[in-house]
């Protein structure tokens, strides 16, 4: 959006990891390719649509991270004045390119990845802040296509489409979070060697991860370099490489 506008990836972080006494910012570029190093993995036990066609939505799923108050929030701590997906899902709705393919069960997935799927109070956030903008009318049009009107008649088959999705989503970018979480405990010390993914999940998403019995004992990784910037090389279960740079405040 004009008023969030994105900036480069290789600026961006998208995590934060504590590991003994220090704070490793994980790269926005780090978390994405490690969930789409997932995607393949968790394509075969939920068999959705191809794997091209769920790989672009994990490639965009975290891309509202790239604006000035996620990063901001991320190194101080304080409150977004809007969550990340939101903002990644009105940067669909805007036409950002980077986007712009996704068809709308996707791209309500990512708004969901992390909360509800669509309630009226998510709504209410992003139409304030559609209003505010200069592409407003398409916006709206875009909107209102994909809701249905009135509210109430927005189409099931829309909703029955999208949450087999959320579910992956959320499956993908869940063990892209423990992964990186335990590569960086594993060789900064904190985290037993047999520590379950499974466990790690409270509530409801716990049982959605639950057939993914991962181990942290089950990685394989080895340190390329350390000190203020990190990088890991995964070669098991699947291969990606994991970056941080050590942070304190300044």
């Amino acid at each position: 959006m004009t008023q969030y506008p994105l900036l480069p990836e290789e600026k961006c972080f998208a995590k934060t990891h504590h590991a003994q006494g220090k704070t490793y910012l994980e790269t926005y570029r780090s978390h994405v390719d490690c969930a789409k190093a997932y995607s393949d993995l968790v394509w075969s036990r939920f068999s959705l649509g191809t794997a091209q066609y769920l790989g672009e939505m994990v490639q965009a799923h975290d891309l509202g991270k790239r604006a000035e108050p996620f990063q901001a929030a991320l190194k101080t701590g304080k409150r977004q004045p809007i969550r990340h997906e939101t903002l990644s899902f009105l940067k669909w709705l805007e036409g950002c390119e980077e986007v712009e393919d996704l068809d709308g069960p996707r791209a309500l997935a990512i708004l969901a990845h992390h909360v509800t799927l669509l309630d009226k109070e998510q709504a209410a956030i992003i139409e304030r802040h559609m209003i505010s903008q200069p592409s407003f009318a398409d916006m709206l049009a875009k909107w209102n296509q994909l809701r249905g009107t009135p509210w109430i008649g927005r189409m099931d088959s829309l909703l029955l489409r999208t949450l087999p999705l959320v579910d992956y989503l959320r499956t993908v970018d869940a063990l892209a979070s423990y992964t990186s979480d335990a590569i960086f405990q594993r060789h900064m010390g904190g985290m037993p060697s047999d520590s379950l993914f499974a466990g790690r999940w409270p509530g409801d998403l716990a049982k959605e991860l639950s057939c993914f019995n991962l181990s942290s004992s089950d990685m394989e990784s080895r340190a390329i370099t350390q000190g203020d910037t990190v990088s890991f090389d995964l070669v098991r279960p699947v291969k990606a490489k994991i970056e941080g740079v050590r942070w304190q405040s300044r």
